[in-house]
């Protein structure tokens, strides 16, 4: 699972202070788990825009942010609300942002997490950074453990 941590408020609204409207997308795997990106985010997300003067066009959580096709379906099948935004607003890991930047190239798109880690889930709430990605994975030579980021 992709660990992310929300970007502060205030700092959203900074980079997104040319936009007037903003679609949301939010992530129905790891930010939803970690309850970063998932519906009731997404819904505090919108009602924090709206209060600060914005307004939300509409919204979705897909299954999986960073699986393209079923992004772009989705994304497709609300193609109205989306070209009524002047900005869309990503919550989910740089993976499921790239997704969406991607698919939407002709829109600014603007990262609402900061993504951190790996995380290995212990128990509900509970996780465990082991990996750092690092690309230079040497765990199998040191009994399972990684050097770099435990």
């Amino acid at each position: 699972m992709i660990a992310t941590t929300p970007k502060d408020f205030e700092e959203l609204l900074k980079r997104l202070s040319e936009a007037d409207s903003i679609y949301i997308v939010g992530c129905g795997d790891c930010a939803t788990v970690l309850q970063t990106g998932g519906e009731y985010e997404v819904a505090e997300m919108k009602q924090k825009l709206e209060e600060a003067g914005k307004t939300v066009t509409g919204t979705v959580v897909p299954d999986v942010t960073c699986q393209v096709l079923d992004v772009k379906r989705l994304l497709r099948a609300d193609k109205e609300a989306i070209e009524a935004a002047d900005a869309v607003l990503v919550m989910a890991c740089g993976s499921g942002v790239q997704a969406v930047a991607e698919i939407l190239q002709d829109k600014p798109v603007f990262a609402a997490l900061d993504t951190t880690f790996i995380a290995d889930k212990f128990r509900a709430g509970e996780f465990y950074e082991w990996c750092s990605l690092c690309g230079e994975c040497v765990v199998d030579q040191y009994g399972g453990i990684c050097p770099v980021t435990r």
